[in-house]
């Protein structure tokens, strides 16, 4: 016959409190403070922050943390279950503290720098220390206080990974050349926004999308490595990624003459364009023979009804950059010289309206390898 299910019922599993240590944090980031304390059940402790090496504050000077929406040195909390632990935060983003330490953090000259932090903990009742100088395992193992930035390694050969987390608030762009020579580009600050227009979820399915500026992109000029990018748009957006690849195109071909008529608005729209979301759609004039830079509605080159005017090779060139670099389609023209029709690089047919600019899109979001610390 069939068993009789037993009416005894499980134990409920005990709670155990359990944290994953880490190593590492950025600027802004918020973390919890641990502490194991014995017999000190429903007792308040202190954690103090200090710094092996000086660098954010002077010299046996704690570090100030918010806790609680308040800037303090004294971080307090009670235990509960043998542990004490506190939240807290490296300063809020964009105020006076954070962007003074930001900068030391990440100089505007030279490399990144690291703050080395420890914790003491005493318990408040009695003021006996509980942890004296605390690091990780041991004194060679501090916890790690970096700036919020990604870093952009971008290589001749097609390749780009991205160095960072989800905390970083700017970007910092290198180009590796041919003989792996080293290039900065700049750093640029992010504009964080909610992504509310998956029109492809294929190639866009981030929650977040960090934006950045064009108009704050600088030309580049070392030797044979170079572009010029100039803009004539009022989406001139885009995105920490596309940016990437597009420094990768440009300098693949070193023209100076690269005119962008628009990626995305600063919220990620792009009325009144349809497919212009997130950054990563973009358009472009057609490079033209006599290099010259114009500007302003109605400058765009028209290659149905001046194709001579055209630097096919050039733009074909760029095309074919385009494509090493992550976009997967685009939209463009033919054009006709002595009654021949000519094809650009990777435009397979008219699309309407495209005579005058080249449309880059439908980008492989899956191109960056990315890499988080």
């Amino acid at each position: 016959g069939k068993r009789k299910k037993s009416s005894k019922t499980k134990p409920a599993k005990a709670t155990v409190p359990y944290y994953t240590k880490i190593s590492q944090g950025v600027l802004g980031q918020k973390v919890q403070l641990v502490a194991a304390c014995t017999n000190l059940e429903g007792k308040n402790v202190v954690f103090n922050i200090y710094e092996k090496e000086q660098l954010l504050v002077d010299k046996d000077k704690e570090v100030t943390v918010i806790q609680n929406d308040k800037e303090v040195t004294k971080i307090e909390a009670t235990v509960k279950d043998g542990y004490a632990v506190a939240e807290i935060i490296f300063q809020k983003v964009d105020e006076g503290k954070y962007n003074n330490w930001d900068k030391k953090l990440d100089p505007d000259t030279g490399n990144l720098k690291t703050a080395q932090l420890y914790l003491k903990v005493t318990s408040k009742q009695t003021n006996i220390p509980i942890i004296n100088k605390c690091f990780l395992n041991d004194e060679n193992q501090e916890f790690k206080l970096k700036a919020a930035v990604d870093i952009f390694k971008i290589y001749s050969k097609g390749k780009i990974i991205k160095v960072g987390n989800k905390e970083s608030k700017k970007g910092k762009y290198y180009y590796y050349d041919n003989s792996n020579n080293e290039h900065f580009l700049g750093k640029y600050n992010y504009k964080n926004i909610t992504n509310k227009y998956l029109w492809n979820k294929k190639y866009s399915t981030s929650k977040k999308i960090n934006l950045i500026n064009l108009n704050k992109v600088s030309n580049y000029s070392k030797g044979s490595i170079k572009f010029g990018l100039t803009i004539d748009s009022t989406r001139p957006y885009a995105n920490e990624f596309t940016l990437a690849s597009l420094f990768g195109a440009m300098l693949d071909c070193g023209f100076e003459d690269f005119v962008c008529n628009g990626f995305s608005k600063i919220d990620g729209s792009s009325s009144p364009s349809v497919s212009h979301k997130n950054g990563y759609h973009g358009d472009f004039k057609y490079l033209r023979k006599d290099k010259k830079i114009k500007i302003g509605k109605g400058t765009s080159l028209d290659i149905s009804a001046h194709p001579e005017k055209l630097d096919f090779v050039r733009q074909n060139q760029f095309n074919d950059a385009l494509v090493k670099f992550g976009w997967t389609n685009f939209l463009g023209w033919t054009y006709k010289i002595k009654n021949k029709i000519y094809k650009l690089n990777h435009i397979p047919k008219n699309t309407k309206n495209h005579q005058h600019h080249l449309h880059i899109e439908i980008y492989n979001h899956n191109f960056i390898t990315i890499k988080n610390e």
